[in-house]
């Protein structure tokens, strides 16, 4: 459960315009064009200084992830594009709320604060952040600006399992589903289904490295930061590039 969690949490940082994503369509709409099908990259930043075990308390109610430019580059098919920088807001949790000081420990004795970025809150608000900020998308892809409108079903934001990376072990993933709604033409109505998947772990110096990985992974130190040793809470996590080998943007 706890994976899962983290799978999630991995996602709130990197809605559609972050790096990894795969935009997996359902079958294509008879007489529509060809599907079309992109690798993306791009980078989240958390909200400052960044996740750690304690996490950071502050007067703010609301905290933001920002989300570079993402770039679009040929996948299965013909792609060039970009999409939009995001801001990503997630409601600050009240120090003095039931349970605040075991979610983020620096809000002990900051009753009067508000806290954010803990890697145990990163991993269980996930999925509502997600779903506020990612109601509609846009891209623009060989020249054509998209705006695809996420369905409201429970299943249209969820967990996805990325592959294991040879370069950083496990990786944090989700996907959202939609339609295209914009513009007219061939692909208007084209089921989307964009899987995000985070690679790489940016920080400070006591990042850990999975076994049999090659550098840091954004989910080997999401898992070692709930840890209570002197090494797992001295990991700082301030950035993840998403791995584009397995991100993609489908449009079919």
């Amino acid at each position: 459960m706890i994976r899962k969690l983290l799978l999630v949490a991995a996602a709130i940082a990197m809605p559609v315009s972050a790096g990894a994503v795969t935009l997996v369509a359902t079958a294509p709409i008879a007489g529509a064009a060809a599907t079309i099908n992109c690798h993306v990259a791009g980078t989240v930043t958390f909200a400052s200084p960044g996740l750690s075990h304690n996490g950071t308390v502050t007067t703010a109610t609301t905290s933001t992830t920002s989300v570079s430019t993402e770039t679009y580059t040929k996948g299965t098919t013909a792609c060039a594009g970009t999409g939009p920088a995001l801001a990503i807001k997630s409601t600050n949790i009240k120090c003095s709320a039931a349970g605040a000081t075991t979610t983020i420990p620096a809000c002990v004795g900051n009753s009067t604060k508000n806290g954010y970025g803990s890697f145990k809150s990163y991993a269980s608000t996930g999925v509502s952040s997600i779903k506020a900020d990612t109601k509609t998308l846009t891209f623009t892809v060989n020249g054509t600006k998209y705006t695809s409108t996420t369905c409201t079903a429970s299943t249209c934001v969820a967990i996805h399992s990325c592959p294991t990376s040879k370069t950083y072990g496990g990786e944090a993933g989700f996907e959202v589903k939609g339609n295209i709604s914009a513009p007219a033409g061939a692909y208007k109505g084209a089921a989307t289904t964009v899987i995000v998947c985070l690679g790489s772990a940016v920080g400070n110096t006591h990042l850990v490295t999975q076994k049999g990985a090659t550098k840091p992974g954004f989910e080997a130190n999401l898992l070692a930061g709930l840890g209570t040793s002197t090494a797992d809470k001295a990991i700082v996590v301030t950035k993840s590039l998403f791995d584009p080998t397995e991100s993609s943007l489908n449009i079919a």
